[in-house]
């Protein structure tokens, strides 16, 4: 059976390679954002044309800002959505991120006695307060993400953002499954909530992110296309009064 250490080891090494994707996903999403600065630009200036030159500059300066905020919001959400759902699919990380955060929660090791090990999964297994297993699992994310915050440069950057998405997305899920199961059985069992959740946590995680994503994507969209086009209606408006 391999350690947790060994397992972290694999994950960081497949994440690294999702890395990739994730990039790739910034690229074209840059480009996509160039095409439509173009096309705001030309929209704005043609809005603005009556009112003269000055409408103009300003209705293109407006639609640069908002483009460049607008690109670097979808940008990096993208690229992070990107490797994140590639390391996934590639990897079952949300699972090995499972195992690591339960082999915290439960404190149960291979290399124990097995009474020992028997007893603490016992009494890992009995139902506890729901505000007791939340804290433990904000505690347990939170110290793995202060282990991994070490590593700098870009490329460790952006494996750094992957693992801990992928770890605040597993303590989301598993903070839902605490509180369906408390709701039903007033209290937890950590094991069962494990078992149950280990098998789906992977497309629950893929289908959160590219929700979220695609949630985003379409705000910053609408939020760009009022900025630009609404700034260059009341900039026309502006001038020619």
């Amino acid at each position: 059976m391999t350690s947790a250490k060994e397992r972290a080891g694999a994950v960081l090494k497949i994440v690294g390679k999702a890395a990739g994707a994730g990039l790739l996903s910034f690229v074209w999403a840059t480009l996509a954002f160039a095409a439509l600065t173009l096309v705001l630009v030309g929209g704005t200036v043609a809005i603005t044309r009556p009112a003269g030159g000055w409408a103009m500059l300003a209705a293109s300066v407006v639609a640069l800002l908002s483009t460049g905020v607008a690109w670097y919001v979808v940008a990096t959400k993208r690229a992070i959505a990107g490797a994140l759902c590639a390391a996934v699919q590639q990897s079952e990380l949300g699972r090995h991120g499972l195992e690591l955060i339960f082999d915290r929660l439960l404190k149960v090791r291979a290399d124990e006695e097995l009474g020992e090990r028997g007893v603490r999964t016992a009494e890992a297994a009995e139902r506890l307060p729901l505000r007791q297993v939340e804290e433990r699992l904000t505690r347990a994310v939170d110290a793995m993400l202060a282990e991994r915050s070490a590593k700098t440069g870009v490329r460790a950057w952006m494996a750094r953002r992957i693992r801990n998405a992928s770890l605040r997305q597993v303590q989301r899920l598993t903070l839902e499954e605490f509180r369906d199961e408390d709701a039903r059985h007033g209290g937890v069992d950590l094991i069962q909530v494990r078992e149950k959740l280990g098998p789906r946590i992977d497309n629950k995680i893929s289908s959160m992110i590219q929700k979220a994503s695609r949630k985003v994507t379409r705000l910053a969209l609408l939020l760009l296309l009022v900025v630009s086009l609404g700034g260059a209606v009341g900039l026309r408006f502006l001038f020619l009064s």
